[in-house]
């Protein structure tokens, strides 16, 4: 079971290196929820963070969407425990991040598509993560535990909802027309979060009528015609049926148009094409798209690929929008005569694989000395061929191939060099055999080789960095050399507040990157600043001349993965304030009874800090907690020593080892009189909880296992309580999920010398309530050493 941590990118970024551990928790975020919202709409959302506290600033970035300025807890975060997970499994870490809330408003004329917020405290900043802005209704699951139960929805719709817990299946189902083409489409791996979905639809009969696992990576997506009228379920869950609180999703089902794809894939700049649409439910009347110019600033023609994104609307609905490619070069497309004749280049070929096994061929002519580039452009432009193209002399003669650009890249190119005149030709054809179909197109461009001006742009990680006082962060900063430039390129760090300075502010001669080195004095106020890294470089001229040019300075971006449209150009820095204590432990293992509590004695280092410290489990573990809960303690001012309490649930597997880690958490002033919050926690294994689970001290019975639900009446429960070596009365009630509400049970106390009881389970308006879980009988014995918690569990039906 991989942990959320593992999952999600929380403090340090990809590229950003820290020179000495802190001891402070920046701020982390493992989702937000729901993960998007409707043009139009104010969306209450829920951040699930680490380290977040009272309150967090929170940030949206670009426009279309606002946001609070803070985010405060809510009243309780969601916890649905699931089912035990069996050794080793068990022994994996698991985060547990807190729910903190606001609303958000979403403009009429928001952006559809990706958005970017992030959060930030006294001890740092999270990366960016993604919201999406829809143009359908939505809804928000009302998460319950137990079993599935189907709920009925209104098409179309966009649906937010989690897996969560583990082995969570989500059931939505709705009034399907025999004949009529619906699409169900899952978004969640696409935006960073741990769902592996698996979606199937079933038929009014029960039967299974599609299912698909991965479409858009991780993400599923199924378009199925209805066989038959009625009521039709779509089944979503984890592939592998994990499930977690980060186990977000947005399902989108429509049976509107939908625009998918476009034959031919782009086309000549300033000319109008009549593309071929594919998607659900097209328009029979073809359409015209003109194709803009493609243009230098100047107005002088741009020799290079662009790209033209044309929005589909339908009926003031739109359908979807899709990029088309736009060059200087003459177009042909795919037909009978292209396939014979002979075709001049420069040229742009377009073409798609039909059948299974096809093999496309496109004869050109080229003259002696001439170089052409063949690029393939498929997967760049969504395109499903996985293409590899191969050139041939007029007789069959194969003269050279490729199939992948790069790991990852599956487009081809080839650059050839002609020896003689004459006629030759190029094949395309997919790698993998059997596959084809009308998104199987690809345009190939045969071009002299562009020669670029010298030329370099730059690219950071991420587009938040944290830094704490007395601390050193280095930030990597790619080069991309164009046009044989090797020059040396200068950089600069625009922003940096007082007490932060910035080293190795070059990228060297032939080099592609650099570690920049910021340092950050124990004096720099605590605060959020945005920076911009600017490169600038001199391009010498020809050999045994004096001439050179200054390269236009260029700043450093970061461009979001599976996000082609959004760009970042600054970089958002926090200053963080190191926490001034510390807690610690001494390694100790014992036994500690399932059921019962368990305490452990800390330890702090206190430095010059002399106030009160909360102490609480940490939001980080190093284990699966399994039930394990633990209540607030706060330390007085000055004390250096505590003993922490834990409890352990009645159905934890014996034999485990329990781990358990806790966090101090403390408001200080700093040296301007301004007050934060700051939190230290530590995974070591001296500063942990360690105990070996060992069997129940304490057993509770229900006689009854099974009850049948008896609307506006009662029905009575006989207990009988174990109480083993213990002794003290115990306190004997009925818990039930929240959703499972009308009916209850008042609690009994059975004295020290009594083992039975008798609860009376009262229903009242229960006609309408599904009963997907059992209820609880708990017993509680408290003995002045521990608390002692036995359970059993009754089934009810109709």
């Amino acid at each position: 079971m991989l942990s959320l941590r593992s999952l999600t990118v929380i403090m340090l970024l990809v590229g950003v290196a820290v020179e000495k551990p802190l001891l402070a928790e920046p701020p982390g975020v493992a989702y937000i929820f729901p993960a998007g919202g409707q043009r139009g709409s104010t969306v209450d959302f829920r951040v699930g963070g680490y380290y977040l506290f009272a309150q967090a600033d929170f940030e949206m970035l670009g426009v279309g969407v606002k946001g609070p300025a803070q985010i405060t807890p809510l009243q309780k975060t969601d916890w649905f425990e699931g089912p035990v997970i069996p050794m080793p499994a068990s022994q994996a870490k698991e985060d547990y991040p807190k729910d903190t809330g606001g609303t958000l408003t979403v403009d009429p004329d928001a952006p559809l598509g990706f958005h970017y917020w992030r959060v930030s405290t006294s001890q740092g900043i999270t990366p960016a993560m993604k919201f999406i802005v829809g143009n359908l209704p939505e809804i928000v699951e009302h998460e319950i535990d137990g079993d599935p139960i189907p709920v009925d929805v209104q098409l179309p719709l966009t649906i937010n909802g989690r897996i969560f817990p583990r082995e969570d299946v989500d059931v939505w189902q709705f009034q399907a027309v025999a004949g009529q083409s619906y699409t169900c489409e899952v978004m969640s791996a696409r935006l960073g979060l741990p769902l592996d979905s698996r979606l199937e639809i079933r038929d009014p009969n029960g039967r299974q009528h599609a299912e698909n696992i991965d479409f858009y990576g991780n993400d599923s997506r199924i378009r199925f015609v209805a066989n038959q009228s009625g009521v039709h379920q779509v089944r979503i869950h984890d592939i592998k049926f994990g499930g977690l609180q980060n186990y977000v999703y947005r399902l989108t089902i429509t049976d509107q148009t939908l625009i998918d794809h476009a034959f031919p894939l782009g086309g000549q700049a300033g000319t109008t094409i009549k593309p071929e649409l594919l998607g659900q439910n097209v328009p029979h009347d073809a359409i015209s798209i003109k194709l803009p110019q493609h243009l230098h600033g100047d107005g002088s023609p741009n020799t290079t690929i662009g790209s033209y994104k044309h929005p589909f609307v339908f009926q003031d609905y739109q359908a979807g929008s899709l990029s088309f490619e736009i060059s200087h070069l003459r177009e042909f497309i795919e037909s009978t005569e292209t396939a014979k004749d002979v075709l001049a280049t420069p040229a742009v070929f377009n073409g798609r694989i039909l059948q299974a096994d096809e093999v496309d061929k496109w004869w050109f002519s080229a003259r002696q000395g001439d170089n052409l580039l063949f690029d393939l452009r498929a997967a760049r432009l969504g395109s499903r061929l996985d293409s590899i193209i191969a050139i041939y002399d007029k007789d069959g003669n194969l003269l050279k191939q490729h199939d992948d650009i790069t790991n990852g890249n599956t487009d081809s190119s080839l650059l050839m060099s002609f020896k003689e005149d004459g006629d030759y030709y190029v094949t395309v054809a997919d790698t993998v055999g059997g596959r084809s179909g009308k998104n199987y197109a690809y345009r190939l461009v045969v071009d002299v080789p562009v020669q670029h001006a010298p030329s370099f742009t730059l690219s950071m990680p991420e587009n938040s960095l944290t830094i704490m006082r007395e601390q050193i962060v280095k930030l990597k900063i790619k080069a991309d050399r164009r046009g044989e430039f090797k020059e040396a390129i200068d950089l600069t760090v625009e922003g940096l507040p007082k007490g932060i300075t910035a080293d190795g502010l070059k990228i060297a001669k032939d080099k592609s990157e650099v570690e920049l080195t910021l340092k950050c004095d124990d004096q720099a106020l605590i605060q959020r600043v945005e920076l911009k890294v600017i490169g600038t470089a001199v391009v010498e001229g020809e050999p045994n001349t004096q001439a050179s040019t200054t390269v236009t300075p260029v700043v450093a971006t970061w461009k979001p993965t599976g996000d082609t449209e959004t760009v970042f150009d600054t970089l958002k820095l926090a200053v963080g304030l190191p926490t001034p204590f510390k807690v610690w432990g001494i390694y100790n293992s014992e036994y500690a009874n399932r059921g019962s509590s368990y305490t452990r004695k800390f330890f702090i280092d206190r430095g010059e800090f002399k106030g009160p410290i909360e102490i609480m489990l940490a939001d980080t573990q190093a284990r699966h907690l399994q039930g394990v809960t633990g209540r607030l303690l706060v330390v007085p001012p000055k004390d250096t020593e505590f003993v922490f309490q834990i409890q352990l649930p009645p159905w934890m597997q014996v034999g485990r080892t329990c781990r358990s880690c806790v966090m101090g958490v403390a408001e200080v002033t700093d040296h301007d009189g301004s007050r934060h919050t700051v939190s230290y926690s530590s995974q070591e294994q001296a500063d942990q909880i360690v105990c070996l689970v060992a069997p129940r001290l304490m057993f509770v019975d229900a006689e009854v296992q099974t009850a049948s639900v008896q609307d506006n009446g009662s029905l009575h429960v006989p207990v009988r309580l174990n109480r083993g070596t213990l002794s003290g009365k115990a306190v004997i009630e009925l818990v039930v999920p929240n959703h499972l509400h009308g009916i209850n049970a008042e609690s009994i106390t059975l004295p020290p010398a009594e083992t039975k009881g008798v609860l009376e389970l009262k229903f009242k308006n229960v006609s309408d309530i599904d009963w997907n879980m059992p209820i609880t009988v708990r017993a509680t014995l408290r003995d002045g050493k521990a608390v002692h918690i036995a359970e059993d569990h009754i089934e009810i039906v109709r």
